[in-house]
Parts: C-alpha cells; structure tokens; sequence
C-alpha cells in the first residue's frame, strides 16, 4: 500500500510511530551518528506524507498537522541535541586518547608533521676546545705508556745536582756531565731515559730537562736506544765526533708530552724525587 492510499487514520499512527522513535533516541543516549541518521529518515518521510496528503486532506484532518509538527519539533530538539554534544566533546578533547587511536590505527592516519624550529641556546664563558691529534703522535704516545710490573727499570741510587748560572751551551754542558757521571755510577750500563728528565715536582722543569737533552742527542754526545723486550728508550754517553768521521750522521729526537701523559709516567716509574735537579738563582 502506497502513502498515497493510506488514510487518516494510519497516516496519524506513522507520525505516532515517527514520534515515539524520536523521542526514544533522546532517552537511550543514542551517538551523534545514529541520531542524525535517524532524523534525516523521520524529516523525510514527514516530507513526504505531507506533500502526499494534499491541502484539500490537510483541512480535512487538522489533527495530522499538530502530529507533522510535533515530530519535526522532536526532531528539531534531538538535533540540537547532537550539537551541544559535538561541543561538550570539542571541549573534552584528551591527547592521550588521541595516541592510543593513532598507535591501535596507524593506518588510519597520514598527514605531515610541520617542521619545528630547534631550541635556541646559549654558551657562557669559553669553551674548552680538544684538537685531535695525529694518528703518528698517538701511537707514539701509546708507546710510550707502560705497566709498571712488566717494565723494571735499573735507576741510579745517588741524585747529582747541576746549579746553573750561565744559559745556553754552558748548561747543556752541565747536564752533558751529569749524564757521564752518573753513567759510570750504574756500571756504564744506559740510564733510562724517563727516570732521567721526569721532574714530579714541576712539569715546566720535565719539558726543560727534554729539551737539553735533545741538544745531547742531535750533537751526537748521547745516543738513545730502545730496549728489546719492552720497546723503552735508554740513554748513554758518547764521545763527541770528529768532524772528519763520515761514519757519523746527526741524530733527532722529537719528544712529546703533556700533563696527563707526565703525571702516568711518573706513576708507572714510581719516581718521588727528581734524578737530575737543575737551580736557577
């Protein structure tokens, strides 16, 4: 049966049934979706009894015009409804709830981040700056760095002192002496090198000691040598060269160290005291 051919009667009880669905949904706390679902179906049929029934029909049977107004004024009232609903959520809004959406549907979500702009900060005061040194240099520095239990060293027990006036040639002579002499006290056997020039009361003095005698070494009044077992360098006396010797040729020795460097060496040799102690007045 055809809208058109329904009467009075059951033309009132669709609107009823219209009504009552409506006025359900508001009770059972129904979502958004479905209450607009449902009012977008009761409008339209409302539409269409209304454009169906004629005006002719209509000043006949009054009482359908208060029911077609009531059911859209149920439906008025359940849309506002989902409004204030949709409001009240917007307001309610939890970004946790977000990330558990996101994390259980990544799927779901595809959009781009916008950049962010890296956090400004600020250095006070200066900066300690740490040049990397060359692959050559650390290993000689590695080299250099021995375990005291592998490595016993012959020290010479008596501690000569060079008191120094005059600069220059005269002081290199000064420790040239002190070197022989204290080589004939070990039984003319190589004095080592670090137990030599390591001063554990002053640094500046370790790097002056090392200078001098580089000055010993490039002349060729001292010889280094390395020992076998341990690779550690060892210093004696040599006779100074005749310029005529062909058989002689200049010797380097280029020496490095810093202060970390110096305070492991003087506790790997268990150096307390200086071995070659130089005044300045």
């Amino acid at each position: 049966m055809s809208t058109a051919e329904l009467n009075s009667s059951q033309r009132k009880s669709k609107y009823i049934s219209m009504y009552e669905t409506v006025t359900a949904l508001e009770d059972q706390n129904a979502s958004n979706q479905e209450c607009l679902d449902v009012t977008h179906k009761v409008v339209k049929e409302a539409k269409q009894l209304v454009q169906e029934g004629g005006v002719d029909h209509r000043s006949k049977h009054p009482g359908e015009g208060l029911l077609d107004a009531r059911v859209l004024h149920a439906s008025s009232n359940l849309a506002k409804m989902c409004l204030e609903t949709v409001d009240v959520n917007m307001h309610l809004y939890d970004k946790n709830q977000l990330a558990q959406h996101i994390k259980n549907k990544p799927d779901f979500w595809d959009f781009t981040y916008p950049l962010e702009v890296p956090a400004v900060s600020y250095l006070y005061g200066a900066g300690t700056l740490q040049v990397s040194l060359p692959s050559s240099t650390r290993s000689s520095q590695s080299r250099s760095r021995v375990v005291v239990q592998h490595a016993q060293m012959r020290v010479p027990k008596n501690v000569d002192k060079v008191e120094q006036i005059e600069n220059g040639p005269e002081l290199v002579s000064r420790v040239d002496h002190f070197i022989k002499k204290q080589y004939k006290l070990n039984g003319r056997r190589p004095l080592s090198y670090y137990s030599v020039v390591l001063d554990p009361d002053s640094f500046s003095k370790t790097v002056e000691n090392i200078y001098y005698v580089s000055f010993l070494v490039h002349d060729g009044l001292v010889a280094v040598e390395l020992d076998e077992t341990y690779g550690l360098p060892f210093i004696s006396p040599r006779e100074a060269p005749r310029d005529n010797d062909g058989a002689l040729h200049d010797n380097q020795m280029i020496m490095s160290i810093d202060m970390k460097m110096w305070k492991e060496l003087i506790e790997v040799f268990q150096i307390s005291k200086p071995l070659m102690v130089i005044k300045r007045l």
